[in-house]
């Protein structure tokens, strides 16, 4: 059975915003600057959700692991 497109869409929207929240956390930890956090947050946002969602599609063309 394959995930469709829009839950592959949901499921990289519900993923990124956890780990931008993550990611955004981390970098003020250690620079203090909530500015730069929320900059890295948004490129990491922007670029990582591309990159999940045609990483899901690609992972759909195996039946490796499917039942």
């Amino acid at each position: 059975m394959k995930d469709g497109h829009r839950r592959s869409f949901v499921k990289t929207i519900s993923y990124r915003f956890s780990s931008t929240i993550l990611t955004a956390v981390i970098v003020f930890i250690f620079t203090r600057h909530f500015t730069l956090s929320l900059g890295v947050g948004a490129a990491e946002w922007i670029f990582k959700s591309l990159w999940y969602y045609f990483h899901e599609r690609m992972w759909n063309w195996y039946k490796w692991g499917k039942h």
